[in-house]
């Protein structure tokens, strides 16, 4: 799951983070609830898992 959610940050480049970033600062969809619940039930348990893990990678690498 690590090795996964690696390869999806890593594909994301750094404008687009930035982005992601201020728009979550500026009240996003939050982390859990409405969209993000939708989609993550679309996925299995381990995709899921990735997706999380690439979220707070991409936290990591925009702070």
């Amino acid at each position: 799951m690590e090795q996964t959610a690696r390869a999806i940050i890593e594909s994301i480049p750094d404008q687009v983070v930035r982005a992601v970033i201020a728009a979550e600062a500026e009240g996003g969809s939050g982390e859990e609830g409405g969209f993000t619940d939708a989609l993550f039930a679309e996925f299995t348990a381990a995709q899921a898992a990735a997706v999380r893990r690439a979220i707070e990678l991409l936290k990591e690498r925009a702070g």
